[in-house]
């Protein structure tokens, strides 16, 4: 007789609610086109580390902080046709049970539509709009199509006389520790406020999910007049270096991976106080609105290579997009819930997570499709951790 055992509970009332008794983690062990690294706490005495046989020269980046407590029992397995580990903080049991009921809610089209309407037409009921984000000297730093912060969970810029810019701190449990800021693509009147509010949150990762053809060059916008103020604006230089306001920010490197997306190293200068800082920028390049179940394998891989470069900050990951609520809003669900799956957390429930970020920011999660997709990508990425492990296919 099974002496732990793990069942599901659905909430009838929501009919959107997993609940998962507490999971256990068992060391898995690799074989053919993966690889198994087993995180523990080691003792601070000993410089043990932990190398799976046979493993090639690319370890040596996920072998150096293995003595880390932050990092103790997760598992990590490289797939063949993945460039970035899947990381597995669950047991096969609650794997399986979280996989079933994603499938069979994304199976049911009329429950989900149900559910869709009924989250969507959700509204903060304690949040009150920034009454800042409306005055005239404010009017250029609002995209008219991104929705106005609330006065609660609003970025402050602290070095300015203007304090205003529409970015919203976004959290999972506390306030006071703000695991993502979502906003707008600057806009030619907010570049120097973008990188006073990184500066000020001490972000060190920045992911731009705007496609390359989206975004103008500050000249572009400048030449094309008042009716192109609107447009994204690429915010670090093409090469070299750039100023924005009080800012300098150097190109130090940029890596394509695959036709997907392009990681970039920025080191940035405050020139007021000489202090510098390294940002690393995560660009998505090819973010589809209207076929995004396409994207799903590149978006999940791309969401692991930016949590491990992320893992063990502090300081809120920024996201942004067009209007800073519909592509981030996605990015940002998809993220949160996962990481919940990872840590072990007893209730998974997508459509109280989005009221939850709801609560924070208007109008995150736009569409039914965006919606769906974190669905279908949670069970994929659930999928991917069974099938490395060889129970799953």
């Amino acid at each position: 007789m099974n002496k732990n055992p793990l069942s599901i509970l659905i909430n009838e009332a929501e009919r959107r609610t997993v609940s998962l008794g507490k999971p256990s983690v068992e060391l898995l062990e690799s074989s053919g086109s993966m690889w198994a690294v087993r995180r523990r706490q080691i003792p601070e005495h000993t410089n043990e580390t932990v190398i799976p046989s046979g493993s090639s020269s690319k370890t040596s980046k996920y072998a150096h902080d293995l003595n880390r407590d932050s990092c103790a029992y997760t598992d990590i397995f490289m797939l063949s046709e993945s460039s970035e580990p899947v990381s597995c903080g669950i047991d096969l049991t609650t794997g399986h049970l979280i996989l079933t009921y994603m499938e069979g809610f994304l199976r049911d089209a009329g429950r989900l539509a149900e559910d869709w309407e009924v989250v969507n037409a959700y509204e903060a009921e304690e949040a009150t709009p920034c009454a800042d984000a409306q005055r005239p000297e404010n009017l250029l730093k609002n995209r008219i199509t991104a929705p106005l912060p609330f006065e609660q969970s609003r970025v402050k810029l602290r070095n300015s006389d203007n304090d205003y810019i529409n970015a919203s701190l976004l959290y999972d449990h506390s306030p006071r520790n703000p695991s993502y800021i979502a906003t707008p693509t600057p806009m030619l009147d907010t570049l120097s406020d973008f990188w006073e509010m990184v500066w000020e949150q001490s972000s060190v990762v920045i992911v731009c999910l705007e496609r390359a053809n989206e975004l103008k060059q500050p000249t572009e916008v400048t030449a094309g007049g008042e009716n192109n103020l609107d447009a994204s604006v690429q915010y670090w230089p093409k090469e070299g270096i750039q100023i924005y306001g009080n800012f300098e920010v150097h190109l130090v490197s940029e890596h394509n991976w695959r036709e997907n997306y392009v990681v970039r190293s920025l080191y940035l200068k405050n020139l007021e106080t000489s202090e510098t800082r390294t940002v690393t920028q995560f660009h998505y390049l090819t973010w589809e609105d209207g076929n995004l179940k396409s994207k799903i394998t590149s978006i999940l891989e791309f969401r692991r290579k930016v949590n491990r470069a992320f893992r063990a900050m502090m300081s809120p990951i920024v996201v942004h997009c067009l209007d800073g609520s519909g592509r981030s809003g996605t990015y940002i669900l998809l993220d949160l819930v996962i990481t919940r799956i990872v840590k072990g957390v007893k209730e998974i429930n997508i459509a109280a997570s989005l009221e939850h970020l709801r609560d924070q920011r208007q109008n995150m999660v736009q569409s039914k499709e965006q919606y769906e997709f974190v669905f279908t990508a949670v069970a994929q990425e659930v999928d991917g951790m069974l099938k490395a492990t060889g129970q799953n296919s």
